[in-house]
């Protein structure tokens, strides 16, 4: 064998030694995040499970913010305009009145607002908690693939 085609030899399996080490740290970083990830979930599921009426709330204000960060375009404002102030109307009205029948029932319940302002601000803790323990759980095990 000619120095050239020995040099590339060595190469090539300097090369695929490389991708294979390579190949191995990305698949154990993949796993270690998936993990973690599945940890989360499972911490996530449990507090709303123990809160579900929190875990509502959130979707709806989640829900609520993502459409109020959607840009109305010219057409919709130019085809809803004679109807916005009906829709407000109304809508002020069905707020007020599901305002008034969810305090009823839960004053019948023997559930003050207070508590319940309470468990949910408990429940946005823990998901809040779930979701940063997540993110740093897949960033480290990243980190950690990265570096062996």
């Amino acid at each position: 064998m000619t120095k050239s085609k020995e040099d590339e030899a060595g190469v090539a399996a300097t090369l695929h030694d490389t991708y294979e080490k390579v190949s191995d740290k990305v698949a154990t970083a993949y796993a270690s995040a998936r993990g973690k990830a599945s940890e989360a979930a499972g911490t996530t599921a449990s507090g709303i499970e123990s809160n579900p009426l929190v875990a509502l709330l959130g979707g709806l204000a989640i829900g609520a913010v993502a459409g109020a960060l959607v840009p109305r375009s010219a057409k919709e404002g130019e085809l809803l305009a004679p109807l916005g102030g009906r829709i407000a109307d109304a809508a002020r009205a069905a707020f007020a009145a599901a305002r008034d029948a969810g305090n009823d029932a839960l004053g019948e319940a023997g559930l003050a607002p207070d508590n319940l302002r309470e468990q949910a601000g408990k429940a946005i803790e823990q998901l809040l908690k779930a979701a940063g323990s997540a993110g740093t759980a897949a960033f480290s095990a990243a980190r950690d693939a990265s570096t062996k």
